[in-house]
Order: C-alpha cells, then sequence, then structure tokens
C-alpha cells in the first residue's frame, strides 16, 4: 500500500523538512568542503550574479554562455525538457500566495515544529 502523508499530511510534510534541514546542517558540519546554496527568488531576479558565484564555488571560468544556457542544441532528456529551453522568468516567484489559506496549517506546523 502506498503511503501519501508525504504529499497530503502537513504535520508529515513539516517532519520531512525538518529532517532535511537536519541532514544538511549536518553535511555542512562535517564536509571539508563547503556546499553552494542557491535561491531561487535571488537566481531568477539576478542570474548572472547567483551563476558567476555558483561558476567560481565550483572552480571554474566564467563564460557568456552560463546566461544562454536556454539556447545549448545538446539534447536534453528530463521531465522539464520544454522549460529547459525557455529563458529564466519570474512567472511562478510568490504563485505559493495564490494558496497561503489553504497552506496556513503548514506553516504553522514548520513554525511550531510540530
Amino acid at each position: 500500500m502506498t503511503d501519501f502523508r508525504s504529499a497530503s499530511d502537513f504535520g508529515h510534510i513539516a517532519g520531512r523538512f525538518r529532517q532535511y534541514r537536519r541532514l544538511m546542517d549536518h553535511w555542512q558540519a562535517v564536509l571539508p568542503v563547503p556546499i553552494h546554496a542557491v535561491d531561487y527568488e535571488e537566481t531568477v531576479s539576478d542570474l548572472e550574479g547567483v551563476a558567476r558565484r555558483l561558476v567560481a564555488a565550483c572552480g571554474l571560468d566564467w563564460h557568456p554562455a552560463c546566461r544562454e544556457f536556454h539556447r545549448n542544441p545538446r539534447p536534453v532528456r528530463t521531465a522539464g525538457t520544454t522549460r529547459v529551453r525557455q529563458p529564466i522568468h519570474t512567472r511562478p516567484v510568490a504563485r505559493w500566495r495564490c494558496y497561503e489559506q489553504q497552506l496556513a496549517a503548514l506553516f504553522a506546523a514548520l513554525a511550531t515544529g510540530g
């Protein structure tokens, strides 16, 4: 039997998110190299700045084609193939706010730890 709590039980989702944060905190504490975090909203508002920092964190040289990733002709085999071929845009930013009322219980569970 499939357990769908991960998709519908806000307490379960909040618990999973806390476990994710705990695991990331662990890896940041024990790995000999830093983990480079990338913020979605910052990425869509400042793609070049975020991309330059990411490329530098990987120890690579910047190339202007990084800004034009969507023009790369190489094959892409992911579920988001059509999105990979589009430039970065801000349409999805804060789209969750349309569901803020329905997500109130999730936010409460995240805030209280339960």
